[in-house]
């Protein structure tokens, strides 16, 4: 048996029950974006798009932020007191003390613009409009005049004028019959007549009639204290009911509920008011309201004397704190069974909601005791942790488990068997008998049980299992388990769910031996979820997280959805959060929260909007109103020197107005032709290997295009996702086209191109011109020497063998006549060439040297040397070296030794190198030649080019 304690139990003197929670505004003023703070009136368009009329000027709600439009922007007059949308689409603006006017396709028709509201005559505070069928628009301006504008026709006539008579407040058919209120009477308006003076008339006349409203049979008539229902019929009018305190601006919304609307004690409906008074309901009762609408989706705006709008969406948030009867906004733990929702705060008190009724269940005190960490329970019993102590307690009596030690967690383990681990040990208890056994004698943070049973247990360092009697510290396997973990959950065939200190979110794939493989899942977040404080796993395996900013799902797809404030939850900081079917209870330092999540695929479809467009223009801030824009598909068109370009969303989901999250899909397309770019052609190479657009996702109603936008033409459609993960079926489409600069267009670079070209062709082509003519003046020069050789050469040969007959030596005469009309063939053979392969100038002139060693016998010797690297089929100039090497054997030769001649062919890099040494005298001087010669032959081992150089140097 365990240690039993009495704790003494601190009981409230009754239940405190709540059957009607407070319900969560969205809250609108100067700082959200409104002109002002007193709203007077509101419309919704065909768009979906909520208009307010302020005392500041007129203001349009996206979803995600207010455009505002005043006297700059084309009003009569800054304070707006009513708005009527028609059939045709045309939003009524009626301003203090001037002219009507509307807004129409983007536009603003004013008297100075519209030569039909021109010709009326109505300059009342406050003008009202009522139509018929589409077929024409009665207007009253709280005067004697009433005009009608006739739709056919396109005028507006003057139906009805009584001078001195009391104004007309209100209009409408009964029964084919157009009626007209006024103060203390209704008149019949197409026989210009008073039909029946209202009862109590004298009453009326003497208080402010503030609203009046004609409905199929019914005339309502709200005065400054009270409103009255009549029923006419037949030209009789006949009182149906009363109510009592309620006076001032009236609505009837789509279940047929009548709203009051009140300066003193806030909005009332009434679901039932023709008979009797029936279904009443008070909704900010401490406000002054001006005025209440309900949008098209059933969201509900209550427009205020001084402090903006509250809306409140059809599946709202409620909230359970101290206005509800809670002693502490701080709510610290958080669990669910077959009983209710069970929820502890941090001043020890227990809390149970069952059908919407929240009941303080009991108080413990004891010394040290603080915050309540866990509860769980069957029957009328339950095991309740808390900072210093662990209890099982009923209504009237606790029993202390765990001394003077910090309880984190109770976990059921089936039946009446529950887990509860503290600082100092973790404990199975039965909560029936009391009997405990220690699983574990060291401190844990949290616990779960896997898909098979085993029972998980998380510490500062680690995780164990009582499977191995928790021998084993899974985390020397997997170190991401070293830190401390925070909180656990069952997350059935995945594994389970653990949350660290560090990293997060993990989750743990399991195998019969244990764990098998842990994921961090931050890795596959665009946005990591970091401080997560608890976790619960609802019954479609979706994984919520409670953090300090918010609460987050994940489901298997790692699709993430986020609910903060700006949802309805009390405060960004949760400690626990559990989900049940559709709603989301959620426990914060402010309060708990109870949140219904519809992902109803039914629901109406919401449409997307991109509302603006801001960027920089050389000095200027430039904001671009997209409202305005008539085009279904807007085209802005940016000039070159454009920066900072950003483009606004919108969402007309006003449930989810502050917590819209969108996806842009951005595709590059062809720039106009007249603007294209070689960028432009990239990129389109690029996109054809592309499988998707660019998508990219933002948390906030922006997408920012950063400091230079590249010149092109951008498509982007834009879907809002809201809180419930529904996405818009009615997606947002701009076209943005940035200018180049006019030196990046195509053209100026073909045309660059193109007079590159030109000049490259003219000077390539000057160029060969200017070679070829240099090579015929080469062929020339070169045939003319060729034409002073063969004389020089043959006489010179001739005269050689006369020397042969005296004395006669008819062996070398043969010798030499043989090769002498050998070297006579092959300067015939090449007398029409310019160039030979260099071989054959090398048999020419060693059989050249040949003839002149026949003459001169020992005393003339000679050797040729080529270079290996230089090729033999090298093209070279016909017979440029004999007249060199004939010159060098006359005038070089020694006269008293033996003279020697040296023909060296030699390369250097791209040069070959002809050198030419005797021995002999000369002539006093050294003189060097060079003559060069381009290689044309395709087969020249060389580059492109190979030129020659012979150099002679004589003596």
């Amino acid at each position: 048996m365990y240690l039993r304690f009495a704790i003494y139990i601190v009981l409230l003197s009754g239940i405190l029950r709540v059957s009607a929670q407070d319900p969560v505004y969205t809250h609108y003023d100067i700082a959200s974006g409104l002109p002002g703070n007193v709203v007077y009136c509101a419309a919704q368009d065909e768009t979906g798009l909520m208009w307010f009329g302020t005392d500041k000027g007129l203001s349009c709600f996206d979803g995600v932020r207010f455009h505002n439009y005043g006297v700059a922007e084309g009003l009569p007059d800054p304070e707006v007191l009513n708005l009527k949308l028609d059939s045709r689409g045309r939003l009524w603006i009626s301003c203090f003390k001037r002219k009507p006017c509307y807004r129409y396709k983007g536009r603003l028709y004013t008297e100075n613009n519209d030569s039909l509201l021109n010709s009326i005559n109505l300059r009342s505070a406050l003008i009202d409009i009522f139509e018929e069928s589409g077929k024409g628009l009665w207007m009253i301006g709280y005067s004697d005049r009433v005009y009608y504008l006739d739709y056919q026709l396109g005028t507006a006539e003057l139906q009805y004028w009584q001078p001195n008579v009391g104004a007309i407040q209100g209009l409408g058919r009964i029964s084919g019959q157009l009626l007209g209120i006024e103060q203390g009477r209704i008149t019949l308006m197409s026989e210009q007549k008073t039909i029946s003076h209202i009862p109590f008339a004298t009453k009326i006349l003497r208080k402010k009639l503030e609203d009046c409203m004609i409905t199929d049979r019914n005339i309502i008539v709200s005065i400054e204290d009270y409103t009255e229902i009549f029923e006419y019929s037949n030209g009789t009018l006949s009182a149906l009911n009363k109510i009592s305190s309620w006076g001032g601006r009236l609505f009837l919304d789509r279940s047929g509920s009548l709203w009051i609307s009140s300066n003193r004690l806030g909005c009332v409906k009434f679901d039932q008011y023709k008979d009797k008074a029936g279904g009443q309901k008070i909704y900010l009762p401490d406000k002054k309201i001006n005025q209440f609408f309900e949008d098209k989706d059933g969201g509900k705006w209550f427009l205020t004397s001084g402090e903006g709008i509250y809306y409140l969406p059809v599946h709202h948030a409620t909230q359970f704190n101290s206005s509800s009867g809670t002693e502490s906004n701080n709510i610290t733990s958080l669990s669910h069974d077959e009983r209710g929702i069970w929820f502890g705060d941090d001043e020890s008190n227990i809390y149970k909601v069952s059908n919407g009724k929240l009941t303080h269940w009991t108080k413990i005190s004891s010394p040290g005791l603080n915050r309540i960490r866990g509860i769980a329970g069957v029957g009328d019993k339950n095991i309740i942790g808390s900072d210093r102590a662990g209890f099982i307690a009923s209504k009237t009596r606790a029993d202390l488990i765990l001394n003077s030690a910090a309880t984190k967690y109770v976990l059921p383990l089936g039946g009446e068997q529950f887990c509860i681990g503290s600082s100092s040990k973790v404990l199975s208890i039965s909560i029936r008998t009391g009997i405990f056994s220690i699983l574990y004698g060291w401190r844990t943070t949290a616990a779960t049980l896997d898909q098979s049973g085993r029972l998980w247990l998380g510490s500062i360092d680690g995780m164990y299992t009582t499977a191995d009697s928790c021998s084993r510290n899974w985390a020397e396997s997997f170190p991401e388990l070293k830190s401390r973990i925070v909180a656990m959950a069952n997350a059935g065939d995945l594994g389970i769910w653990v949350a660290t200190s560090t990293d997060g979110l993990l989750l743990l794939s399991m195998n019969n031996a244990g764990i098998e493989k842990v994921t961090k899942i931050n890795r596959f977040l665009s946005s990591p979820i970091d401080n997560i404080q608890s976790l619960f796993v609802d019954d479609a395996q979706r994984v919520w997280m409670a953090t300090n900013n918010g609460v987050f799902c994940l489901d298997k797809q790692y699709n993430v959805l986020s609910y903060n404030r700006n949802n309805g939850i009390s405060a960004n900081d949760v400690n626990a959060v559990i989900m049940i079917k559709d709603t989301l209870w959620a426990a914060t330092v402010a309060g708990l929260t109870k949140l219904p999540i519809k992902r109803n695929t039914n629901q109406p479809d919401f449409a997307t909007l991109i509302t603006i467009c801001q960027y920089k223009y050389h000095n200027s801030d430039i904001h671009m109103n997209l409202l305005d824009s008539i085009s279904a598909k807007p085209q802005l068109m940016l000039d070159p020197e454009s920066s900072l370009i950003e483009i606004g969303f919108g969402g007309i989901d006003y449930s989810s107005a502050k917590n819209l999250r969108f996806k842009c899909l951005v595709k590059k397309c062809w720039l106009p032709l007249r603007w294209l770019t070689f960028d432009n052609l990239i990129v389109q190479f690029k996109q054809r290997f592309q499988e998707k657009p660019d998508t990219i996702e933002s948390k906030t109603a922006s997408l920012n295009f950063g400091v230079q936008l590249p010149a092109g033409q951008y498509d982007i459609i834009v879907f809002a996702e809201n809180a419930a993960g529904r996405v818009s079926g009615q997606p947002a489409t701009i076209s943005i086209i940035k200018k180049p600069y006019w030196y990046q267009t195509i053209w100026v670079h073909l045309m660059i191109w193109a007079i590159v070209v030109f000049l490259i062709w003219r000077f390539s082509r000057l160029f060969g011109e200017n070679r070829r003519l240099l090579m015929r003046v080469s062929e020339l020069r070169l045939q003319a020497i060729k034409l002073q050789i063969n004389p020089h050469f043959i006489g010179n040969s001739i005269n050689a063998i006369q020397q042969f007959f005296f004395p006669p030596d008819f062996r070398k005469a043969n010798a030499y006549i043989e090769i002498f009309t050998r070297l006579l063939r092959s300067t015939m053979e090449h007398a029409e060439d310019t160039f030979y392969p260099l071989e054959q100038e090398i048999i020419y002139l060693d059989d050249y040297l040949k003839m002149t060693n026949l003459r001169f016998g020992d005393q003339f010797t000679y050797n040729i040397e080529v270079d290996p690297s230089i090729p033999r089929t090298l093209p070279f100039p016909v017979m440029l070296l004999q007249p060199l090497v004939e010159n060098a054997t006359i005038h070089g030769l020694a006269h008293d030794k033996p003279s020697s001649l040296s023909i060296r062919f030699t390369r250097e890099q791209e040069r070959v190198v002809c050198t030419i040494l005797d021995n002999g005298p000369g002539n006093g001087f050294v003189k060097p030649y060079r003559v060069a010669v381009v290689a044309v032959a395709t087969h020249a081992p060389f580059d492109s080019r190979t030129q020659v150089f012979c150099q002679i140097q004589t003596r």
